[in-house]
């Protein structure tokens, strides 16, 4: 069909506006998503073909679109799927949405298995991902937020051990040197 068509040329994810710029009335892309199965309103304005990859509807649906490793993924630099959905968006995005259900927006469910790559302008790549290259980018910079976070961790835990176990020092009596609780001082 031609709907279809229009939407895989440009770029498996269509704006409602270019559509219509393309002939098709609002109402039949109402009807056509309602009773068509190749065709899903994505997000309000925005229609995808049933052939685009599942994380890039879910990106799309969150409000971005592919980052960092799920980027990888896509661009085939990384093997296997990802626990986590990185989004990429730029600093002005709003409405965000679970990717996963339409309705709910993203700051009444925080989803712990969605990572946002915020930006200040839109970085190179396709409709559904950023480009290979800012992907590499981003999944280096993600380890390093990561290896940090895990570091403050250690340490932050390091603390409440040493707070927690009795304080030791050494003092010396009569000469000798010996080891004390902070207790007996």
């Amino acid at each position: 069909m031609k709907l279809e068509s229009d939407i895989a040329r440009l770029g498996g994810i269509a704006a409602t506006r270019e559509l219509l710029q393309l002939g098709h009335s609002q109402q039949f892309l109402r009807l056509y998503t309602a009773y068509g199965r190749t065709i899903i309103r994505v997000r309000k304005g925005w229609y995808a073909t049933s052939d685009v990859d599942p994380e890039v509807i879910r990106a799309w649906r969150l409000g971005g679109r592919l980052a960092g490793v799920s980027a990888a993924i896509h661009w085939g630099i990384v093997d296997g799927p990802s626990p986590l959905l990185h989004v990429s968006l730029n600093r002005q995005a709003s409405r965000l949405r679970s990717p996963d259900r339409l309705r709910v927006r993203l700051s009444d469910e925080t989803d712990p298995r969605v990572v946002l790559h915020w930006s200040r302008e839109a970085p190179s790549g396709t409709r559904q991902s950023v480009s290979a290259e800012t992907a590499t980018a981003q999944m280096a910079a993600c380890f390093d937020l990561r290896q940090r976070a895990q570091a403050r961790e250690q340490r932050a835990q390091a603390r409440e051990q040493r707070r927690r176990q009795p304080s030791t020092a050494l003092q010396q009596r009569d000469g000798l040197w010996k080891l004390a609780s902070r207790d007996s001082l």
